[in-house]
Formats: C-alpha cells, structure tokens, sequence
C-alpha cells in the first residue's frame, strides 16, 4: 500500500495575521481526512493568543512542529535565512506537498525553494496588490501620493513569484476578483486560469453577546465602533480620532474602542485619545475578537495601503455587522456596498464622519450574509489538497443575503 502524500504547512513568520492563516490551513485540511503537518515558530505556539487556534488544530489530528529559531527578519536577508530554514528543516519527503502560507518572506530568494525532487510546491499568494486604484483621488493627487507605485510592486511581486516556479498558486482574496477587480487579477496574473481558496478563519463557536462590552466597560445601549487587530497607521486610525468630535455631533454618546497590538511605527494613539475613546494595546484571544465584532454596532475596517480583505471584514459580514472600508480598494468597496458596508475616503476627517455615522445608524437594519464559496471551510479543505479548485466562474455575481 502507498505512503500517504503528508501536506506540509511551513509558516515562519509570527506577525500579525499569519499564524492564524497557517493554523486554519492545516486545520481545514486536516478534517478532510489527510495527514498534515504544521510547522510554526516556538513563539508562535508559546503565545496564548493562538492557543484556541492550535488547540482546534490537535483536534483535527494536525501534527504541530515546534521550531526553536530566532524570528525571520522582514527583509532581503530574512527571505535569504527562510530558505535555509526550509531547506534544514522542514525536510519533506518525495511525493509530499509543501503549503508556504506566507510567501512574502520568499520572494526574494534566487530561484527555486529547495526541495528534494518529486516534492510539490504550493504557495498562497494574499493581499494583492493590484487593488489600489490605478488613479487615485484628486485630494490625494495634490498631496504628492500618485499611487503608481502598488502597481508596479504588485509586477514585481508576480515576476519573482514565477521565478520560484511552484506547483500551483491559491489567491486568499477570492473576493479581488469580484466587480471591478477581475480585470485586473487576469491582467497581473497573465491567465484567467486563476484558482482561489476560500476563506473563514474565525471557525470556532460564536461567542455570546456582551462579552466583549462587558470587558470594555461600555454599556449595552451605547452607540460603539471597533477598531481591532494590528493597530498600524495604515489602518488610518490618526483621521478617526481627529473625526470623532464630529461623530459625536452626530451620533451622542457614541464610543470608539481602538483593542489590539499596537507596533512600533504606530504613533501614540493614546496621547491622541478624547472623550468617548479608549485603547487597549494587547492582543486578545479568538472569542474576545470575535466578541467585540459581535457586540459592536460598526467595525473599521479601512486600510490606506494596498492590500486584501481583512477577516475582520469576514467577520462582520457573516455577523450582520456594518463594516467601513477604504473607497480606494475598489473591489473590497464592491463587495462592501453589497453587504451592508460603508466606503469612505481615507484621510478626509468629513468623509469619515459622515461614514461612520450612516454606519452605526444602520447598524438595526444589517441582516447576516452568507458568503458561499468565498467562506467554506470544508471547500477550502479540499481545495488545499488539490481535489477540487474555485476558478473566476465560480466566483458569485452578487453575494446572497439570508434573514438573521
């Protein structure tokens, strides 16, 4: 009887949501009955913010390696210290599959990933860049921000991703390719022989409402915005404060509640704080996260650099929650507009205002939405082990709604 083909997932990097993403391929995989193997930093599994996640793991037979090597810097050198590692370590057999979740950290290297002959190669390629708006607003024309540059990073990223050669290429950002984005994936890829792979990385059970305001302090009633996750500048969160003031005019009693890691280039949010706001700078676990998107009555979810749908996105649409997003993500905007979202223009106190008002306004009126192939885990399962994949036609025209 022939050896079972081992799926390797080979995660080396334990920022921000990158070892959520790994975990749930190997998890999703591994329920679809096939022997996989995940690979992760020893900082990564001694973190208790992952412990639900890896638990889940175990459950679904995942044989979890732990990795006891100094973090993988996030630069050309780091890229070069990943294939070394790859190499050493994680040392698949012939016939096995290799899953890189995170293929940022390799596509600096020279040619190939080494791997022993016979040895699949599957990369997952997320937050693509081509869905910055070729031509940006004119407020940010005159601001000297021309926009021109995520084009050609996300060439190059795509010249070097062939340089690697894998077996097969997933896109993470199956929604990319929705409305106003499929044009352009076919145009950066260079085929429309695209596969995806869905996406529900909060899998676990949803948690009771309240818990989340009961750990904010924030009552029942009030009107309240999420912001969570990595607390980074490009997250535009400097416009939000400054357009609180306005919020409030708007909506009384309004609260905004900024609970996540904040990194080293943010600036100090808490010194920026004012009535109704509140920091928490602490990464919280799966039913906490999940929780404050639950119990909110909007979540912020604007980036103002090139970049995929978050999950938290994922996570309000599936909760009936409103979600504002950058206007500038064209097909991210497309698919919000479709599912009780609302689009601002980053940067523009006004613009943000008036968003997130209409947002917690129609907070009642937002009904759950199923998502379909963009949020199977037992498809993406399948798609991970190559027995079924997800093209552009099976993509949805418009996303369903279900009542709540």
């Amino acid at each position: 009887m022939p050896r079972p083909i081992s799926t390797h997932v080979v995660e080396l990097c334990s920022l921000c949501h990158c070892p959520p993403v790994a975990i749930w391929l190997a998890t999703v995989a591994a329920r679809r009955d096939a022997p996989v193997e995940l690979w992760l930093p020893a900082e990564v599994i001694d973190d208790p913010t992952h412990a639900g996640r890896l638990a889940r793991a175990e459950e679904a037979d995942v044989l979890v390696h732990r990795v006891d090597m100094p973090p993988v810097e996030w630069s050309a050198a780091g890229r070069r210290d990943a294939v070394s590692w790859l190499a050493d370590w994680a040392a698949p057999r012939p016939g096995d599959r290799v899953l890189i979740p995170t293929i940022d950290y390799f596509l600096m290297a020279d040619g190939r990933i080494p791997l022993p002959e016979g040895t699949r190669l599957d990369v997952v390629f997320h937050q693509p860049k081509f869905q910055h708006r070729p031509i940006p607003p004119l407020h940010d024309l005159l601001r000297g921000r021309l926009g021109l540059r995520s084009r050609q990073l996300g060439r190059l990223e795509m010249q070097r991703l062939r340089a690697i050669a894998p077996d097969r290429v997933l896109f993470l950002d199956a929604h990319a390719a929705l409305g106003p984005g499929r044009r352009r994936l076919v145009r950066l890829v260079g085929t429309d022989q695209v596969e995806f792979l869905p996406v529900d990385l909060n899998d676990g059970t949803p948690p009771p409402r309240g818990i989340a305001r009961a750990w904010l302090g924030i009552g029942d009633t009030e009107p309240l915005l999420v912001v969570n996750g990595m607390l980074g500048p490009w997250k535009d969160i400097k416009t939000l404060i400054a357009a609180w003031p306005q919020v409030c005019s708007r909506v009384p009693g309004a609260r905004l509640a900024l609970v996540g890691e904040v990194p080293g280039l943010a600036p100090d949010w808490s010194a920026m704080l004012g009535d109704g706001m509140l920091l928490r700078d602490e990464i919280v676990p799966d039913e906490l996260f999940l929780g404050l998107v639950r119990d909110a009555d909007a979540v912020w979810a604007v980036r103002t650099t090139p970049g995929g749908m978050s999950t938290v996105q994922f996570d309000a649409f599936k909760a009936g929650v409103p979600c504002l997003v950058s206007e500038q993500h064209a097909p991210t905007a497309w698919l919000a507009k479709r599912l009780g979202g609302v689009t601002i223009t980053p940067r523009r106190v006004a613009s943000v205002a008036r968003g997130v008002a209409r947002a917690i306004s129609s907070s009642g009126e937002i009904r759950q939405r199923d998502l379909g192939v963009l949020a199977d885990a037992d498809l993406a399962g399948d798609v991970i082990l190559a027995r079924r994949r997800v093209a552009l036609g099976d993509l949805p025209d418009q996303p369903q709604r279900t009542a709540s």
